[in-house]
């Protein structure tokens, strides 16, 4: 092979290295774009519900919320929302400027999902206006003169005032991430009264008085009432005092000296139902969110996810309804103002199992995710809800046994897909 035969195959063998390293080059200049996703990276959950008042069970704004180091107020809709980064028992304080504060228990379970929401709601009332009583004696109300303090004369020593103010609030219960599912009988708070005083001792019997529980012709077949002496809301503090006096749908108790919290609670049966998600909840407007970013180098950060999560419980078989049916069961038939008293009461009871009033309302998760070059992201949020049955036991007309079954929808928390996936390993779009 002559010389010049050789330089230009050199020639051509170096070009063609050249140009295979040309194109590994420009390969690598258009390699997807690949960024860190939020959604993926950052562990949370919520706590989040709506607050009431009391007292007209309209929605309560301006309350603060506290769990942790982290607080926040509720919004003109009486709802609030607080993240926690961790899975644990959590203290979460509601107060307000002239309303009684209360505390509730929320535990975030080591089951948990990432972004579990938890959901409490509350009532707050507001506070009474305190009434000075001497020697002479008197009577202090709530608010809505439903409780009452029947102070005789010469129970407060001569010459001394005793300042009193009673009010009647709602204590909510504990919550948590996992379901107590089955059927077991509870105790269930009808009504909680706090008490304030210069002075709880006193040199005579003073009466509690709890009004229009129950009726003249039916009443509910057992009621016991519970004192504490401090504000924590422990079942462990409370002391059973026994079952009060009954006469015409009110309750009586006598004593000498004063708890600071007391709470009238009916004997039921609780049945819970499993968890279900067959309900979607509405994510940037539609049941479902995708980006398809499959074939694109460049990557898309900072995407808006809103989750309009459901919130709140509702009656599907009402107290009203529920009475009015267990008395047509044993064929029986007692005046309005009966009726009316102990569905209320029932309300009530469910009220303070189910926390805050009956409504349905949303609960709004503004989340963010980035999806890298040639990548594919689904989003889908489904809302959780259990079926749960309370059946309270009557006596009606001094002999006959009546049952009043009512039923609730609660929802309890939500459950997300998210998939955020190179898209020659993603399943198409669909879960």
């Amino acid at each position: 092979m002559n010389r010049n035969k050789l330089m230009r195959w050199g020639l051509l063998a170096f070009a063609a290295i050249f140009t295979l390293n040309s194109c590994t080059f420009g390969d690598d200049e258009k390699a997807s774009e690949i960024v860190e996703d939020p959604m993926a990276n950052t562990e949370e959950y919520y706590i989040a519900g709506i607050v009431f008042n009391a007292e007209n069970s309209e929605t309560l704004s301006g309350v603060t919320v506290k769990v942790a180091d982290e607080s926040t107020t509720t919004d003109a809709h009486g709802r609030y929302q607080l993240a926690v980064d961790s899975k644990k028992q959590f203290k979460v304080e509601f107060s307000k400027t002239d309303f009684v504060s209360v505390s509730a228990e929320a535990t975030i379970a080591n089951n948990a999902a990432n972004r579990s929401m938890l959901l409490l709601g509350v009532k707050l009332a507001p506070k009474s206006v305190a009434k000075a009583v001497t020697s002479t004696g008197g009577t202090v109300a709530d608010k809505n003169d439903v409780a009452t303090i029947d102070i005789p004369a010469n129970a407060v020593p001569s010459g001394e005032t005793n300042t009193i103010a009673i009010t009647q609030y709602e204590a909510p219960l504990p919550v948590s991430t996992t379901l107590e599912v089955g059927t077991k009988t509870i105790a269930a708070p009808l009504m909680a009264i706090a008490v304030e005083a210069t002075k709880k001792t006193f040199d005579g019997n003073v009466k509690l008085t709890i009004k229009d529980v129950d009726g003249v012709d039916a009443q509910f077949s057992k009621m016991t009432l519970y004192g504490i002496d401090n504000l924590t809301r422990a079942p462990k503090d409370w002391e059973k005092i026994g079952e009060p006096t009954s006469s015409n749908g009110n309750y009586h108790f006598e004593t000498t000296k004063l708890k600071s919290k007391y709470s009238l609670e009916v004997e039921a049966q609780k049945q819970t139902g499993a968890e279900k998600n067959t309900e979607y909840n509405t994510v940037n407007g539609k049941s479902e969110f995708m980006v398809d970013n499959s074939g694109v180098f460049d990557a898309k950060e900072n995407i808006d996810i809103k989750v309009e999560a459901k919130a709140g419980w509702i009656f599907t078989v009402n107290p009203e309804t529920a009475v009015e049916t267990s008395l047509k069961t044993i064929g029986e038939v007692i005046q309005y103002s009966d009726r009316a008293k102990i569905a209320a009461t029932i309300r009530r009871v469910i009220e303070s199992q189910e926390g805050g009033v009956e409504k349905s309302y949303f609960i709004i998760h503004n989340l963010k995710a980035s999806v890298s070059g040639n990548h594919i992201m689904y989003y889908r949020n489904r809302a959780k809800f259990s079926e749960k049955t309370y059946t309270f036991d009557l006596v009606v007309k001094g002999n006959k046994n009546a049952k009043v079954v009512v039923k609730v929808k609660a929802y309890t928390g939500m459950e997300e897909v998210y998939q955020n996936e190179e898209a020659t390993q993603h399943s198409g779009g669909k879960i």
